[in-house]
């Protein structure tokens, strides 16, 4: 909390305390069926893959989802958290991103991409940016 009082750069170990938090607080309302998380040391840290791409390791974690669970993906561009809010079963993925930079993750993208063609699916994921996600900034993806 103190990091976030003083505006200092959240790290990762910070954001995966608050990620747990958060899914406590779904699994006591009963509502944690509904969403999944990847881990956001995957995306953002250097994570070691055991001769696995973060892609593949990304594409890994949309196939075990349940087809009716949003995934929530955090990750770090620096001194900044954006947070994708990925519906598998229409390929939407909604980005919420208060300093929209328009920066997607590589591995994110091809993690998406590899999981598409593992499941049949033709067509590309849709990208969206929540209305009133950047705060008082204009712009369009």
């Amino acid at each position: 909390m103190e990091c976030v009082c003083q505006m200092k750069e959240l790290c990762i170990t910070c954001f995966m305390l608050y990620v747990s938090h958060f899914h406590q607080v779904l699994k006591a309302s009963n509502l944690n069926r509904r969403f999944a998380f990847v881990n956001p040391y995957v995306i953002s840290g250097k994570c070691q893959t055991a001769g696995n791409s973060k892609s593949t390791l990304i594409a890994r974690r949309f196939d075990d989802a349940k087809p009716d669970q949003l995934i929530f993906v955090p990750y770090n561009i620096g001194y900044h958290w954006v947070l994708l809010v990925i519906d598998l079963s229409s390929m939407i993925v909604y980005s919420l991103d208060s300093f929209y930079h328009g920066e997607i993750n590589t591995s994110l993208k091809f993690g998406l991409r590899i999981y598409g063609i593992t499941k049949g699916m033709n067509r590309k994921p849709i990208w969206q940016v929540v209305e009133g996600s950047r705060g008082n900034l204009e712009g369009n993806i």
